[in-house]
């Protein structure tokens, strides 16, 4: 599944890199996957808050 950018992502979508680092994987034009870096902050249920390491407009990998 990919999602475009929004504040908050489906917490599949991130993944632990190491203590407080996470990452997201986000879908290149070319159509390859990239992993970014990103800054995760408020949760709830299913979903957790984006707030640096994205731009408007890409799409994250949510693995199923």
């Amino acid at each position: 599944m990919i999602q475009t950018w929004q504040p908050s992502r489906s917490a599949k979508a991130l993944r632990s890199v190491e203590e407080g680092k996470w990452s997201v994987q986000v879908k290149m034009a070319d159509g390859k996957p990239e992993t970014r870096a990103v800054q995760r902050g408020r949760a709830s249920g299913d979903r957790v808050e984006i707030v640096s390491g994205l731009d408007a407009g890409q799409a994250v990998i949510i693995p199923d």
